[in-house]
């Protein structure tokens, strides 16, 4: 639901919003999205959307305050781990001179170890390509 809201348009799902169940609820109290739950609703709820463009603009322009709002959460979550870890793995002083929690903060939120190759493992450093394992 992230990719509409951010390109300014109405956001519509239906009852299955496990997997973003804080996104949903955020766009849904920012009157940004709508959630439907069954066919005849969608039908009821886009023809009311199709019926006034000025509803649909605002929806999304509240939509993509939210998404810029938010925008840069992960890294924020990173930063606040890594100092609450503090010590010799923050600094990076961690084994086989790898940047100990930083790297793997910094993998997890989309970057790569400094070696120029892409860790692969789920499980942070094990079982990746990156030859700086611990």
């Amino acid at each position: 639901p992230i990719e509409p809201a951010l390109w300014g348009k109405p956001v519509v799902f239906g009852p299955s919003m496990e997997n973003f169940r804080g996104v949903a609820r955020d766009l849904v109290e920012a009157k940004a999205a709508y959630q439907v739950h069954s066919s005849h609703e969608l039908g009821i709820l886009l023809a009311a959307l199709l019926a006034d463009p000025a509803a649909c603009r605002r929806a999304g322009e509240s939509g993509r305050r939210l998404v810029e709002r938010e925008r840069g959460a992960a890294a924020r979550c990173a930063a606040r781990i890594a100092a609450l870890v503090g010590g010799e793995a923050a600094r990076g002083d961690g084994p086989s001179g790898c940047g100990g929690c930083s790297r793997l903060l910094s993998f997890s939120i989309g970057s790569s170890c400094g070696s120029g190759e892409r860790p692969t493992g789920a499980a942070g450093w094990r079982g990746s390509t990156c030859p700086r394992k611990w």
